[in-house]
């Protein structure tokens, strides 16, 4: 017999239960992710640097106040800059006087970079002082300011004590130039004034040589006064060899001048004995041109600190000032 009315399966009683577990299971997942993405972009915000471009409305305020006083600090560099130009053409001129040994070239161009060392030092140091108490150092800096604020101002602060220190060291790697370029100039007069005592000799004109080699022993002894400058160290040195040889040299010769004026140019003995200490001295002496580059070396030393130097404090008031590298 047929029964009236419905009658559900079992299977579509088992079906309805399970559609919606899915259905639950499905609207936990979407709630899950919609929360993680708002909790990511929530991290986010908060973890964004504060000096990064999105938060520029958060550093406007102390980039603003602090830019002022950076643009006053970068004008003035421009000033320094100048003098930092000028020091490194008179470094690089002076350079080239010890090459042809030119004294007065030297003195110069030295003097000329002391002038701008002086300028340098005198604006760095009213800069320096401008800038005491500038913000920007304390723990809370990169939340107050942009990172490209920071970033200039400790470029600015670098240039500052680049140039300052340059010109302090100009005044040192130069005095030692000075130096030894007075050293070469010593040698050489000494030199040619010998080598006209002996022209001197030569025709018999005893007295006036022996003044020559007077003012000959002069040198020598400027160049002995010099060298405790030039050299730090007690050893003996080649400078400590030329001073002694051709210190001897030179009381050799006039001695023999001497014993010709009392022998009337006659060869005694005494005068041949003058001869062979005389010969021997001469042949002790030092290769002239040998101690003369050394010690133009010593100069040359010097100023090429000076110039890299000069070179390390324009690169950094260039990058305080903007210039592309």
């Amino acid at each position: 017999m047929l029964r009236s009315g419905r009658m559900s399966s079992p299977a579509t009683t088992r079906m309805a239960p399970g559609l919606g577990s899915a259905v639950n299971i499905l609207f936990w997942i979407v709630l899950a992710a919609a929360v993680a993405l708002g909790a990511a972009g929530l991290t986010g915000q908060l973890t964004h640097p504060p000096g990064g471009p999105s938060r520029e409305e958060l550093t406007y305020p102390g980039d603003h106040a602090l830019a002022a006083r950076l643009d006053d600090a970068t004008a003035r560099l421009t000033d320094v800059a100048a003098n930092v130009d000028t020091m490194a053409t008179a470094a690089k001129a002076a350079l080239g006087a010890i090459a042809v040994a030119d004294a007065t070239s030297l003195k110069t161009n030295l003097e000329r970079g002391n002038g701008a060392a002086v300028l340098i030092s005198s604006a760095t140091l009213d800069l320096r002082s401008s800038l005491a108490g500038l913000p920007g150092d304390g723990p809370d800096a990169r939340i107050q300011f942009s990172n490209a604020t920071l970033v200039r101002r400790a470029q600015i602060l670098a240039a500052i004590d680049a140039a300052l220190s340059l010109s302090e060291q100009w005044q040192n790697v130069t005095g030692r130039s000075v130096d030894a370029a007075r050293v070469v100039t010593l040698m050489q007069q000494h030199d040619t004034t010998i080598f006209a005592a002996t022209a001197l000799g030569r025709t018999s004109n005893y007295t006036d040589a022996i003044a020559q080699i007077e003012q000959a022993r002069i040198s020598v002894a400027d160049v002995a006064s010099l060298r405790d400058q030039l050299v730090t160290s007690g050893d003996l040195t080649v400078l400590d060899e030329w001073v002694e040889r051709n210190n001897n040299y030179d009381v050799a010769l006039e001695s023999l001048y001497k014993g010709l004026i009392a022998s009337h140019g006659r060869n005694t003995l005494l005068v041949q004995a003058f001869y062979r200490d005389e010969k021997i001295a001469r042949e002790q002496l030092p290769n002239p041109g040998a101690i003369t580059v050394i010690v133009a070396e010593i100069a040359r030393g010097g100023l090429n600190q000076a110039v890299l130097a000069i070179d390390d404090a324009r690169r950094r008031i260039d990058e305080a000032l903007g210039v592309p590298a």
